[in-house]
């Protein structure tokens, strides 16, 4: 759902239903360390991308329809829950916007995985986490969760889980007085955006070393070693295929089958003849890349 610019603030005092996941290590797209990043100041927030834009579009219709299929009147949020360090911004409420009512949560996705049969409660896990948050923060005990998704609607019912909401409460608030409160972030699983920018901006300082976990370090290195032989192999692989269809546009045997089509090459500029003829116009559309860093493990000679 589309937040003003004050619940976006508050947001950073504690630990909103899309944080959950982080917190879990259930959220394929942002990481723990992300969220302590956002949290704590040292990148900016998440406001969205083009997916959460047009669910944000998708939102109002999804809430109409589940006012149709209920029969009753869907409310939307005037006032952020707040249940001690975990709050919530639901998409709305039936009946009335109050504590204790059942809260809506409006999906628009057409990733089917996760998601069962309508009018169940299985929905991805990711998703449950969320809902249970807000069940916690509204003091609800029901959700409507509908899902536009193929040019369909789907409803599901979800009660709360006291046990999962235990377990949410528990870990949340562990975390919170772990990483924000002592300002100690939490181990990196996964290289994200954030957690690249966050790298590239720490000051270092010349001449200092620091330690490293050595079994981590080979482990890169043996990682390396695997992927490139898996790159030489799968070359060779696809130059023999390309050398047994020949002439043909297609190859096929013991079901499976390999298409080969001609790819237009793509039209680039010369940077470098650009530069050296038109130097006005090479700096206007001069283009610099967020800063990044490399680290590659190495094998340490051994001293003479």
């Amino acid at each position: 759902m589309a937040i003003t610019e004050k619940q976006a603030a508050d947001r950073k005092k504690g630990i909103g239903s899309s944080d959950v996941a982080c917190i879990f290590g259930m959220n394929p797209y942002r990481t723990a360390l992300d969220l302590w990043l956002e949290k704590t100041g040292r990148v900016d927030s998440f406001t969205g991308n083009e997916a959460t834009m047009w669910g944000d579009f998708m939102e109002p219709g999804i809430l109409k329809y589940v006012e149709h299929a209920l029969g009753e009147k869907v409310y939307a949020p005037k006032q952020t829950f707040v249940k001690g360090i975990l709050r919530s911004n639901v998409d709305g409420m039936v009946g009335k916007f109050a504590k204790g009512q059942p809260i809506v949560e409006a999906k628009s996705s057409l990733v089917d995985a996760g998601w069962g049969e309508p009018g169940t409660d299985q929905i991805p896990d990711m998703v449950m986490l969320q809902v249970q948050h807000q069940l916690i923060c509204a003091e609800s005990d029901d959700a409507i969760v509908c899902r536009l998704s193929h040019r369909k609607f789907d409803i599901y019912c979800v009660g709360i889980d006291i046990d999962l909401c235990h377990a949410i409460q528990t870990r949340c608030e562990k975390w919170w007085i772990e990483h924000i409160v002592a300002d100690v972030a939490p181990e990196a699983s996964g290289m994200t955006d954030s957690t690249k920018e966050y790298f590239a901006s720490m000051k270092r300082e010349n001449d200092t070393v620091a330690e490293i976990d050595p079994e981590m370090a080979k482990r890169h290195i043996e990682i390396t070693a695997i992927i490139k032989d898996l790159k030489d192999e799968q070359s060779t692989i696809k130059s023999l295929l390309m050398q047994q269809v020949g002439e043909a546009s297609r190859g096929q045997g013991g079901g499976y089958m390999m298409n080969v089509t001609v790819v237009k090459g793509k039209q680039t500029v010369d940077s470098k003849l650009l530069k050296m003829r038109h130097p006005d116009v090479y700096e206007q559309v001069l283009k610099t890349n967020n800063p990044h860093t490399r680290a590659i493990p190495k094998k340490m000679k051994e001293a003479e």
